[in-house]
């Protein structure tokens, strides 16, 4: 777990007790769904918005190029356990919002959550921040 401990450009995920690394390996999220999660994951303590506006073109990649395989019922509902031990994890890391866009980001793949919901739910976040 060495490389775990070292983290090189800052502690945005060091500081957390679970990594987003650690969750998606064990989720194995598709590419695209794994980058929204790390970004929206960071956002607060690396690039602020313009990660948020990273997860809104992952999620239009998402969308291009979709996945080549579909999860059974037992993958997603293993999926939903390790999104919640993720969060739960981190929960001081992450607002209501921030857990709720990794959330939805995940859904689209359990639950054929629709991917425009969640960019539209992201963009709200870059908004409100837009705002401050």
């Amino acid at each position: 777990m060495e490389a775990l401990e070292m983290q090189i450009g800052g502690g945005h995920y060091k500081d957390m007790p679970m990594q987003p690394i650690e969750f998606l390996q064990a989720a194995g999220l598709p590419f695209t769904l794994s980058n929204c999660v790390k970004y929206l994951a960071r956002w607060k303590s690396k690039n602020g918005v313009e990660d948020l506006r990273k997860v809104v073109h992952y999620l239009a990649l998402h969308e291009e190029v979709p996945p080549a395989r579909r999860l059974g019922a037992v993958e997603r509902s293993r999926l939903r356990k390790l999104t919640m031990k993720f969060l739960l994890a981190n929960n001081r890391h992450f607002s209501p919002m921030d857990a709720a866009a990794i959330t939805g980001t995940v859904a689209i793949v359990t639950h054929g959550e629709r991917v425009g919901q969640v960019r539209d739910f992201v963009q709200i976040m870059i908004q409100r921040e837009a705002a401050k």
